[in-house]
């Protein structure tokens, strides 16, 4: 049996391809507003944090039922001078006690994702701690023995991992909701192209 020859009149399959091109803007929305929001809450976080340079100390005024990080830096300026490597705390002693009686307070290992980075500043977690009732609190990390220590810069702060989470959940919602819509737009155009061709070549047409 002879195969049927192809339909001699055409029709044109509708909508334009160019159609799916609409989802282009919800791509770039979404990708703009997951960077602009990763960027913003980078500096946010590092401004949050108390920097100190050690070897040395800090008195802190600290409150319960919240958990503090404390960060090595790199890539900082403090007080006019720039700091551009990590402080060298396995030649440091360091402690956390409160003022009043002296108790010393447990410094656990971190959460890593609480790292930050914004610009040539780095943030890498070192401690999380929680201290037992509101005061002051004097955090010091001294050079180990006769050992020379180059100075640098450490910074502690609070819900530091809360925010990061958070911050990180903004981005993935931007980039789901923006990416999502984008490639939603762009299957229903490709979808309605496919049912127009079929509906064509049902009526005896070709689709151009």
């Amino acid at each position: 049996m002879q195969p049927l020859p192809e339909p001699t009149e055409t029709q044109p399959v509708e909508p334009s391809a160019w159609y799916a091109l609409l989802g282009a803007p919800f791509f770039i929305i979404g990708i703009f507003l997951a960077v602009s929001t990763y960027y913003t809450g980078m500096r946010q976080v590092a401004a949050s944090v108390t920097q100190f340079v050690v070897p040395g100390g800090v008195l802190l005024d600290l409150q319960p039922n919240e958990t503090y990080t404390l960060f090595q830096e790199k890539g900082v300026l403090v007080k006019g001078k720039t700091y551009s490597d990590f402080p060298m705390l396995t030649m440091m002693a360091c402690g956390l006690t409160k003022v009043v009686d002296s108790q010393v307070i447990e410094l656990k290992r971190p959460n890593p994702n609480t790292a930050y980075s914004t610009g040539t500043r780095q943030g890498r977690p070192m401690f999380d701690f929680v201290v037992p009732s509101a005061g002051q609190y004097d955090f010091t990390c001294e050079k180990k023995a006769d050992a020379t220590v180059p100075d640098g810069v450490v910074a502690i702060g609070a819900k530091v991992g809360d925010n990061v989470n958070g911050m990180l959940r903004h981005c993935y919602t931007s980039l789901f909701i923006g990416c999502g819509l984008g490639l939603l737009i762009s299957l229903i155009v490709l979808m309605q192209r496919e049912l127009s061709k079929r509906r064509i070549r049902a009526e005896g047409y070709r689709p151009v």
